[in-house]
């Protein structure tokens, strides 16, 4: 047990110290031996778990996700275009590739530029290895929308970019979506792709800010991004020690 005891704090302390916790926590850590190290636990540490239980809690509590069967069921009953842009997105995630574009095409068809219609069939032709018209299809999006999503389909029309060789576009776009949205996984996608191309200084300024942006957040919006500013510290961390 004693073992356990000594393993468990030399953790908190480690983590403390990654941490850049205040000094006084180490203080605790290392003269409450070991009471101070539940202490920092349920106080520091834990709240690094609250994502995580708080997706197992909606995932216990949410209802599950209709098959394809289902769907396919209510879109017969009602061929609506909700039920058949719903069913064609339940084909994509079970990969069945040719099932979704034709319902995607039919809805597109219609609606030339239906934003869910034209974001899905790009998604299944770059799935597809498809790169020319899932683009496209992309820059249709773009140009109706660029914004749709929350800006999911632009940072997807980016990685298709860099994808197929346009490097300088990509990275053109995830700035400019930085810049929009001043999000933090958003700035951290920009500063991926920018250490991806070797501009690792750009990347490290980008990084920098985007931390110091978060740092003056409130507390809703810092917990909300801990997962990203976690991601953003550590590509820091390598970049400053690389």
């Amino acid at each position: 047990m004693i073992y356990l005891t000594i393993a468990f704090s030399l953790w908190m302390l480690i983590d403390a110290l990654r941490r850049g916790a205040p000094i006084y926590w180490v203080l605790i850590l290392i003269v409450f031996f070991p009471i101070g190290s539940f202490v920092y636990f349920f106080a520091i540490k834990f709240k690094d778990y609250k994502p995580l239980l708080a997706k197992l809690v909606a995932g216990a509590k949410s209802r599950p996700s209709r098959s394809v069967d289902e769907l396919m069921a209510r879109y017969e009953a009602s061929p609506t275009q909700a039920n058949q842009l719903a069913l064609a997105t339940a084909f994509y995630d079970q990969e069945r590739f040719e099932q979704a574009a034709t319902l995607f095409q039919d809805v597109l068809e219609r609606q030339p530029v239906e934003p869910e219609a034209l974001w899905g069939l790009a998604r299944v032709r770059r799935s597809q290895g498809n790169h020319a018209d899932g683009l496209r299809l992309y820059e249709r999006l773009m140009e109706k929308n660029p914004r749709h999503g929350e800006f999911g389909a632009a940072l997807e029309y980016a990685e298709a970019l860099w994808d197929a060789g346009h490097q300088k576009r990509c990275l053109e776009i995830l700035e400019d979506i930085a810049d929009e949205s001043k999000r933090l996984n958003h700035r951290l996608a920009h500063a991926h792709y920018l250490v991806q191309s070797g501009d690792k200084a750009k990347a490290r300024n980008v990084l920098k800010r985007a931390l110091h942006d978060h740092e003056a957040n409130p507390g809703w919006l810092k917990q909300k991004e801990r997962q990203w500013a976690s991601a953003a510290t550590d590509l820091l961390r390598k970049l400053d020690s690389a």
